[in-house]
């Protein structure tokens, strides 16, 4: 990787000449983290592993000191920068690797050489760079095929094309699933309101009462896997579960505020693909208890030559959850409404005339989503619903 001659030296520092700056970063980064030999937790999947590595890190604090990546710092350029914040302080490094195409799962996992790998889920993502679901597990399990026998896999025994994604790992498997085989059973998952969930968990002969602040019945989906990582590393479940509930959630992820006008506002703008935007919408039903729902929708992107159907998909979807309201920005927005039907639709590409229409149309008790691709940039729409004035204002 670094060639032997020396440039330049400048206040001390040398100046080193490679033939790759990218391959060199992440080089350095592994021996960085191999030094301080640690347990790396790697993370990836399709939905979830954003907010699956938080609550890993929530949960491993119980046990000593956590490094994460800051944000979505998960690619080539992001994990590097990760592994060099982690320091001899530090217990546990937990960090997230994205992809779009594939070798880069591969190559992230030989930057961090981790000691627990954990592919949260495959689904429709990033298609335009992989082809494929089959494609995307592929990629995806890349992370597995990378662990040696001395470490572990955690594996979504309820997702079929992640748990097909560790078939010939060598690591050893911590299955979490709802079916009573399972190293980490999660099963009687219900809702606390608006305060969140809970589960029962059965780990080793033992049952364990999961909870955690949150919306989505995803998400504690996603606790229960975070718990495979502690059963994985040999750790005691208790303080874990405890860790983990006192935890707190992710911006524009299902962030649940209410505006001064009353009306009820689902932040997860973050970003969306097909899977992740049916379970948004399966919270937003089951939250809104009966009361207006209105979903706001920006496109998908990277979804390849199905996505017009992928989106039409969605609609449908959203029709038979009996939606109220559907509003859509984007070039799908007018396939979109028109496979929702009915006369509560918009369909618009400039999101400055949604906002308008949508601040004039909401009213108190309302319960919104708003959600899109990360290119869609739907936070405009939280912002906009944020300062709405009270009724007697206008």
């Amino acid at each position: 990787m670094i060639h032997e001659e020396v440039d330049a030296v400048f206040d001390k520092q040398v100046q080193v000449s490679v033939s790759n700056t990218l391959k060199a970063l992440g080089d350095l980064a592994h021996a960085h983290l191999q030094k301080l030999a640690l347990p790396v937790i790697a993370v990836t999947g399709s939905n979830g592993k954003t907010g699956t590595k938080e609550i890993i890190a929530n949960a491993l604090s119980a046990y000593g000191s956590v490094s994460r990546n800051p944000g979505n710092f998960n690619n080539l350029i992001g994990v590097p920068i990760s592994a060099f914040a982690v320091d001899d302080s530090h217990d546990y490094a937990v960090l997230e690797m994205g992809m779009n195409q594939p070798g880069e799962i591969a190559r992230l996992a030989e930057i961090a050489a981790p000691k627990v790998g954990l592919v949260t889920s495959v689904a429709c993502a990033h298609l335009e760079g992989l082809g494929s679901i089959e494609d995307v597990a592929r990629a995806k399990g890349e992370l597995y095929q990378s662990l040696d026998s001395d470490s572990v896999a955690v594996v979504n025994q309820n997702d079929n094309w992640a748990a097909s994604a560790a078939v010939g790992t060598k690591a050893r498997i911590v299955n979490v699933g709802t079916q009573s085989d399972a190293d980490v059973v999660c099963q009687a998952i219900r809702r606390k309101g608006v305060a969140g969930l809970m589960a029962t968990l059965h780990i080793d002969g033992k049952t364990y009462d999961l909870n955690l602040r949150g919306l989505g019945r995803h998400e504690i989906w996603n606790a229960a896997l975070a718990m495979g990582v502690v059963v994985g590393l040999g750790l005691d479940p208790e303080p874990a579960l405890l860790a983990i509930e006192q935890g707190s959630g992710i911006g524009s992820r299902l962030q649940w505020t209410v505006n001064n006008a009353g009306v009820n506002i689902i932040d997860d703008s973050y970003n969306a693909n097909p899977g992740s935007t049916v379970a948004a919408l399966d919270t937003l039903v089951e939250v809104a208890a009966g009361a207006r729902t209105i979903a706001v929708l920006g496109d998908m992107l990277e979804l390849g030559p199905d996505a017009a159907k992928m989106h039409r998909d969605v609609a449908y979807y959203a029709a038979d959850l009996d939606v109220d309201m559907l509003f859509c920005v984007g070039e799908f927005s007018g396939q979109m409404v028109q496979a929702f039907g009915g006369d509560e639709v918009l369909a618009v590409s400039d999101c400055s005339e949604l906002l308008e229409v949508l601040k004039e149309t909401v009213q108190s008790g309302d319960w919104v989503l708003i959600k899109g691709s990360r290119g869609m940039r739907m936070e405009r729409a939280v912002a906009a619903l944020s300062d709405t004035s009270k009724p007697e204002d206008n």
